[in-house]
């Protein structure tokens, strides 16, 4: 029923906007990929960038609803926690960058989505085609990329929003652009509380009660900070800081009793770049600093795990732009962890990396070939080459291929992790995995499409595995990943059509013991199809958007009667009123329209229908 109501009003709504005789346009600006390390490597990758435009146009309160509303990224929302995968491949296989600099956590490869927000000061690039060869570790799935804007692009101004929601929640923040003759300054920060006071079915407990969530409560502190300095047209320096404090009660699955644990997060992340001009050559020189405070506490059960992190980078790239272009660059990695779970409390490692590229470019063909090495202090890196490709067919036809050879380190945790019940294993090797892709894109003045065919065979995936009593990882599983994506933007005069789906098969290829029932089978928590609508219209002083997005069954277990979690299509609509002669702009936000129960993760519930108001003051 809940899909044929959403066919039903789609169509009609479409048929709506395609039928309104009117002169008003929604006129998006024009989003460019912005000149960092990915521009670098563009050719023949599979990548989109979030219009901060549209960003605006959502009912998310996190990056991790956004993307998942939005993108054919998975998130798997589970506790507190959101992680993002690409592809069919787990949430460690995808780098997060920040201006080209990786900002996984070092002690478990992971980026908490759950505590990222809108991130209007960036810009938010997507892209589905592995790249090691170019960002290192990781990124066998896919990379997302915040890239700080353009600030010579932006007015001065200074902006207030207020939001209100339901079950508690609430925040405020405030963005200000300032820009003298040389000097550019761009920041913003942002507090929000939420109570998380939902009502849910526990479908765990005898009948089926609907029960209140009293422990779920969340608050996040975000700042960040963007200067940079023109000494003249060829020279300049920025620098970069971004600052996160997240704390959150962290409720227990349905199947168990009320939890006391508490997770504490607390990131600092600074960036001081570099870039000069000489000729033909541009040289770029980033230093970077990421610190990573962790704590959980669950004083019920006597745990308090709490650890440290400080990273250190220095990178160095040299660009020579001719016909063709072509680069070499290099870094140095120092990584240092105090955690009270390993076998030694603090380990320090170090880690160098060398690359080179080059672009040719032709009258209607483009070939990228990029190999890496890296040197680790306690494991080996395979080389890393890749080569991709695309030629245009026309102005408004292109089609794409490319290859990569691509890797995941083990992370502190895999190698050093020590409790009453497992143990970490020093002797792991690092992941290895062969990409392949093929695409086609299509562009004009009304629509445009893409699609892409892709297979993922990983060797020697990390699994923990039980054996007397005892968790430990290795290197035993095979997988394979193979499957399309898609999307489609239609654009007519004042309305916005845009859709994605994916395809993914993803398959344990080899038994990990006796007793693995997974050989075969679709990989726990990844759904075989999903896919999005967002139809946004513009009429004067008022813009809405309706959005959709559908999630196919995950397997959350293996067995004779395997355990999976029912699709669900997720549907939000909301306005935004912008009135001419006044500087405030509001905006209406419904999440879960259906008021929908549903499951990301087994026995962690979600919310039902959730409302919100936005009020934003902006002063030019």
């Amino acid at each position: 029923m809940k899909n044929i109501f959403i066919h039903i009003f789609f169509a009609i709504y479409v048929c709506n906007l395609f039928g309104q005789n009117t002169s008003d346009t929604i006129l998006l600006p024009e989003v460019l990929l912005s000149e960092t390390k990915l521009y670098d490597f563009k050719i023949g990758i599979n990548y989109e960038i979030i219009n901060p435009t549209i960003i605006g146009l959502s009912s998310a309160t996190t990056l991790s609803e956004q993307l998942s509303n939005y993108s054919n990224i998975y998130i798997k929302e589970y506790g507190a926690l959101a992680t993002p995968a690409f592809r069919g491949t787990s949430s460690s296989h995808t780098s997060v960058l920040w201006n080209g600099i990786a900002i996984n956590s070092v002690a478990n490869g992971l980026v908490d989505f759950s505590s990222i927000n809108m991130l209007k000061n960036h810009q938010i690039i997507l892209s589905s085609s592995a790249y090691s060869s170019a960002f290192g570790s990781g990124s066998i799935g896919g990379s997302i990329h915040f890239n700080t804007h353009n600030i010579q692009n932006y007015k001065d101004e200074i902006s207030f929003s207020r939001k209100f929601g339901s079950f508690g929640f609430n925040s405020n923040s405030l963005r200000f652009v300032k820009k003298y003759k040389k000097l550019s300054v761009f920041g913003s920060t942002l507090v929000i509380k939420d109570k998380n006071r939902f009502k849910f079915r526990n479908t765990s407990a005898a009948g089926n009660p609907y029960q209140l969530n009293t422990y779920g409560e969340k608050k996040v502190n975000e700042s960040n900070l963007n200067v940079k300095f023109e000494l003249n047209k060829n020279n300049d320096v920025s620098t970069h800081y971004w600052y996160n404090y997240t704390f959150r009660e962290v409720p227990q699955n349905l199947s168990t009793s009320l939890s006391d644990a508490k997770q504490y997060d607390r990131n600092n992340r600074f960036l001081i770049i570099s870039s000069h001009t000489i000729d033909n050559y541009k040289i770029k020189i980033k230093q970077a600093y990421l610190k990573e405070n962790f704590r959980y506490t669950e004083l019920s059960k006597n745990i308090d795990s709490r650890y440290l992190t400080e990273s250190y980078l220095t990178e160095a790239n040299i660009k020579l732009k001719l016909k063709n272009t072509y680069n070499v660059g290099g870094s140095f990695n120092t990584n240092l962890i105090n955690n009270n779970n390993y076998i030694n409390s603090k380990i320090e490692e170090n880690q160098l990396s060398a690359y080179a590229s080059a672009n040719f470019i032709f009258n209607y063909f483009k070939i990228n070939s990029t190999i890496r090495k890296e040197w680790e202090t306690n494991y080996k890196v395979p080389l890393l080459p890749s080569i991709s490709a695309e030629m245009n067919l026309n102005n408004k036809n292109k089609v794409r291929a490319r290859y990569s050879k691509n890797f995941r380190a083990p992370t502190f945790n895999d190698r050093f992790w020590i409790s009453s019940s497992s143990i970490g294993n020093e002797n792991l090797k690092s992941e290895n995995a062969n990409n392949f892709e093929v695409g086609f894109d299509h562009e004009n003045k009304k629509f445009d499409f893409k699609v892409s065919c892709f297979s993922i065979y990983v060797n020697d995936w990390i699994s923990w595995v039980e054996t007397n009593n005892t968790w430990s990882p290795e290197n035993i599983k095979e997988v394979w990943s193979r499957g399309l994506e898609s999307k489609l933007i239609v654009n007519y005069r004042n309305s916005s059509v845009t859709m994605n789906y994916s395809l993914t098969k993803t398959t344990t290829q080899k038994s990990i013991n006796s007793n693995d029932l997974s050989t075969g089978q679709q990989l726990r928590y990844v759904p075989l199809h999903k896919g999005n609508i967002l139809i946004s219209y513009s009429k004067k002083e008022i813009k809405y958007y309706l959005n959709s997005a559908y999630t196919g069954e995950v397997i959350t277990s293996y067995g004779t009667n395997n355990n999976k979690l029912k699709d669900f299509v997720l549907t939000s609509f909301g306005l935004i009123y912008n009135p001419s002669n006044i500087p405030l702009e509001f905006e209406f936000n419904i999440k879960n329209l259906m008021d929908l129960e549903y499951q990301t993760y087994q026995n962690y519930p979600t919310p039902g229908r959730e409302f919100f108001l936005t009020i934003n003051y902006t002063i030019n």
